[in-house]
């Protein structure tokens, strides 16, 4: 086992400047799933950003059964001016008027924000078989920490995202029916569980499972 740390290039801005996701890998020293955590699809939702950096920190690969991979920070644009979009997502005239989090699978011929959900999609989310994506409130708000789950048309899907969301410890799971087409980070048809932990305090919780 071993604990790897990289960056994916996302992309570059006509300046020169570049665009990177910052990844890290626990790779266990035996076989079984992998789980990706991800965090900060807002820019002021930081409290995700220290759970999953706590949670790599302290995490030992000899205590890992598959792998775990954690993006930290997935939306470094907003996360830099710590605001829930960035300067981009927020502005129409520039050829960005989404959140984030409404955007996958993005795309790498779109806008920046577009092209940063493409890449956690098609290089990190295709290793995973669950994702827990970490939220919280913005700043000067407050909230007991909950997990939110999406019910699925696959009942095997849906029933495997509730056992994940029980052993995650919080103590409220609230649960939407989404049927429909869903642009997130984890979508029913490719049969990937997904959990959001919702914390807007930092009560000590890793963020694991």
């Amino acid at each position: 086992g071993e604990k790897v740390r990289g960056k994916l290039l996302a992309g570059e801005f006509s300046t020169g400047t570049e665009v990177y996701l910052p990844f890290i890998i626990i790779n266990g020293k035996e076989d079984g799933n992998t789980v990706w955590v991800n965090a900060c699809v807002h820019g002021n939702e930081l409290n995700g950003t220290l759970a999953a950096q706590k949670l790599a920190r302290e995490i030992d690969p000899k205590d890992v059964r598959g792998a775990v991979i954690i993006t930290p920070i997935c939306n470094p644009l907003a996360y830099r001016e710590k605001k829930r979009l960035s300067f981009l997502e927020g502005n129409a005239g520039m050829g960005e008027s989404s959140n984030m989090g409404e955007v996958f699978p993005g795309r790498m011929d779109g806008t920046m924000t577009e092209k940063l959900a493409y890449v956690l999609f098609c290089e990190i989310k295709r290793l995973a078989t669950a994702v827990v994506d970490l939220h919280c409130w913005g700043f000067g708000q407050d909230s007991k920490p909950y997990t939110v789950i999406k019910k699925y048309p696959d009942e095997k899907i849906s029933q495997e995202i509730l056992n994940i969301a029980k052993v995650f410890g919080s103590p409220m799971i609230c649960t939407l029916d989404m049927t429909q087409k869903l642009n997130e980070p984890c979508g029913q048809a490719d049969g990937c569980p997904l959990c959001a932990g919702q914390y807007s305090k930092f009560y000590g919780r890793d963020g694991s499972f």
